[in-house]
């Protein structure tokens, strides 16, 4: 019986931690971009509430955001990937990574997405399941260039083994995330204290603002972890691999 090298939690959560502050300052302005149009609109909606043309524009741009975000993401896999294995690349490369990948990457989330969705309906745990089986799975397309259901196929192999101890990791960034939501709370009392004080404009801008940085945080440390899992699991299962690419 093959015997799996131990994938450690901590270290797994602080490799993606620190690849995600190393990587902060260049990709996060790129990220606060596909933040910015959701940020206006919830301004907008303060200004012009009950607006129909409104209505109908927020839904144009909600959809050019999603492929936006979708481009984006592979844009930070790859230029993750390649500071996380010495090898950096320039911001116009893995962009033009990115929109080369993006309806490839877009089928991928939709498939994983309606898969997800069906095994928590089962119970949670199939989808728990299923997410940690597929946690490589763009990785596996922006930087082996697979097709949508080879990069599910890979991912599966990659994490034979392991969909425990990434659940443990998910299990982690639950904590983390709980910490950080009664933080949002507290804040969100404070700033209702001062609701009658400040315009509800300024109010609807801060609580977006800090909804955008947390949106953006949330990207970029998703695609770290989900590269700093794909590269060990990768070294581990084919530790030439890694020097090829």
């Amino acid at each position: 019986m093959e015997i799996k090298p131990v994938l450690s939690i901590g270290t797994t959560f602080s490799r993606s931690l620190d690849l995600a502050i190393q990587e902060a300052p260049r990709l996060g302005p790129v990220l606060l971009l596909a933040q910015l149009p959701y940020f206006s609109l919830s301004l907008a909606g303060v200004l012009l509430p009950h607006s129909r043309t409104l209505e109908i524009v927020s839904v144009i741009i909600t959809l050019l955001v999603l492929l936006l975000q979708s481009v984006l993401n592979n844009m930070t896999v790859h230029a993750a990937f390649h500071a996380l294995i010495a090898r950096p690349v320039s911001l116009g490369e893995s962009y033009s990574v990115g929109r080369d990948f993006l309806w490839r990457s877009l089928g991928l989330g939709i498939l994983a997405s309606v898969g997800v969705a069906i095994g928590f309906m089962l119970l949670i745990v199939p989808g728990v399941w299923l997410v940690a089986g597929l946690i490589a799975t763009l990785p596996a397309l922006v930087i082996e260039d697979l097709g949508v259901m080879a990069c599910f196929k890979r991912s599966w192999q990659l994490t034979e083994g392991y969909r425990w101890k990434i659940i443990g990791i998910f299990l982690v960034i639950v904590g983390v995330v709980l910490v950080a939501l009664f933080g949002f709370f507290i804040f969100g009392i404070l700033l209702g204290t001062l609701k009658g004080v400040l315009p509800v404009v300024i109010t609807v801008a801060l609580v977006g603002a800090i909804q955008m940085l947390i949106n953006v945080a949330a990207a970029l440390f998703g695609c770290c972890l989900s590269v700093v899992l794909y590269e060990y699991l990768r070294a581990t299962s084919q530790p030439a691999a890694l020097e090829a690419s």
